[in-house]
């Protein structure tokens, strides 16, 4: 009987052993937890980013919102650094430096206090981007990411269209993509995001839904009137093109879309009046308004302060105080280079490079909703590149964000379960029109 008890008592404490995970695993799921909390405050700070509730919602400005999701960002970020489950990817490597840069021409700057300021702001960008990397780690949260992005930008449009047009133009509503042309950039960047859950879904009622999306989205585009938005959305649509991979009935249908898009379009803002200012593109001198004459001067000061001030630049948002004109760039690699000197505009690109790097996909790889999105980043980030020309983005969280979600996109295209056909195929029932059909 003593035996017996002791054997007992012994095989109880096995037993509770066992259900004792290691130490290394703990620290794993704890590592997992933070890095959860940490996708869950970059949600939060995406969601008061795009939509802007304080812009519509009275009283809201005063509580400080985003500094508060920022802040579970951070902490969280740090908490799962500490864990040691985070690659330092060469993207976070590139931001930071990139920041660090930034700080280092402080000094140099022609009015610190105002270049600390931007350094300040753009910390936030910098902890949502990094915040981003680590955590946007399943194909279920990186689209998660680009639905809030793409309703927040549609919601923003179609409310401008609801209010009075500026000189025949829409602007968004609210302050931070009130701007005509930072609105069209901004729809340039989703509209791949909106064909792709499109092209993606085996839901008849999604694609009509998607359609109407896509559909909506040109059309708001053209009613910004905004000539870089009309090169940008130019070149999204040729990538799109080209890197669906469509089928011939599919290719019929997108052309439908598009022309019905079109239609839309001009009818609404008139054809004149578009072409018109579009004409002005390749002859700035024609433009009645002055703003072509105006962005001319404006590029050309820019190269001169980056002449000038090779290394360090002017100080980060510096440009609009010295240049005399009071406005900023409207050129992004201008700003870079002539804001923070060389060295600025090299880490950009740099960012830049790697972000195509990551997007990059097989020729011959099967459809599913991961290739799609992949695909789809890339096609925004065509028209961003072009978009930056005539823009100054060199603060916005936008561009840093597509950073993060290529870099999500490559390691969920490398994971070894999307090799499953079977779960991932984007296939289409037997019974559903021809032109609804995805190419494999």
């Amino acid at each position: 009987m003593v035996y017996a008890g002791r054997f007992k008592s012994f095989a109880v404490k096995e037993h509770w052993k066992s259900n004792v995970a290691p130490p290394e695993e703990t620290a794993r799921g704890r590592a997992s937890q933070m890095l959860t909390m940490t996708y869950i405050g970059v949600i939060l700070f995406c969601v008061l980013y795009f939509f802007r509730p304080a812009d519509f919602i009275p009283g809201l400005a005063i509580v400080p919102l985003a500094k508060f999701t920022g802040a579970i960002a951070f902490c969280s970020l740090i908490l799962a650094l500490l864990g040691g489950e985070v690659r330092f990817d060469a993207e976070i490597k590139l931001i930071t430096a990139l920041f660090g840069w930034f700080v280092l021409t402080i000094p140099f700057s022609l009015w610190r206090g105002g270049s600390l300021e931007t350094c300040v702001e753009f910390s936030k960008v910098l902890v949502v981007a990094v915040a981003a990397i680590v955590s946007v780690n399943s194909l279920k949260r990186l689209r998660r990411l680009m639905i809030i992005q793409t309703f927040a930008m549609i919601l923003v449009a179609v409310l401008g269209f609801g209010q009075a047009r500026v000189v025949g133009r829409m602007f968004g509503a609210g302050h931070q993509f009130s701007d005509p042309n930072d609105l069209a950039l901004n729809l340039c960047v989703i509209l791949p995001f909106c064909a792709a859950m499109l092209l993606s879904t085996r839901n008849v009622a999604m694609k009509f839904f998607w359609t109407a999306v896509v559909l909506a989205t040109i059309v708001l585009i053209a009613l910004t009137e905004s000539r870089g938005g009309f090169l940008a959305v130019l070149v999204v649509l040729i990538a799109m093109w080209r890197r669906f991979r469509l089928s011939g009935s599919t290719k019929i249908m997108a052309a439908a879309v598009l022309s019905i898009a079109i239609i839309a379009g001009l009818a609404l803002v008139g054809p004149s009046a578009y072409f018109g200012r579009m004409h002005t593109i390749m002859n700035p001198d024609e433009d009645k308004g002055g703003s072509a004459q105006s962005r001319r001067a404006i590029l050309i000061e820019s190269l001169h302060l980056t002449i000038t001030h090779p290394l360090f630049g002017v100080g980060p948002g510096q440009f609009t105080e010295v240049s005399g004109f009071w406005h900023v760039t409207h050129n992004t690699y201008t700003q870079f280079s002539s804001e923070t000197g060389f060295p600025g505009i090299v880490l950009f690109i740099l960012l830049l490079r790697r972000t195509f790097k990551n997007l990059k996909v097989d020729k011959n790889a099967v459809k599913t909703q991961a290739w799609y999105v992949t695909n789809a980043l890339y096609c925004g980030m065509a028209g961003y590149i072009v978009g930056a020309f005539f823009l100054s983005t060199t603060y916005w969280l936008m561009p840093y964000l597509m950073v993060a979600y290529s870099v999500a996109a490559r390691n969920i295209m490398s994971e070894p379960l999307l090799n499953n056909i079977a779960d991932q195929r984007v296939g289409i029932a037997n019974n559903m029109p021809p032109f609804f059909k995805v190419a494999r």
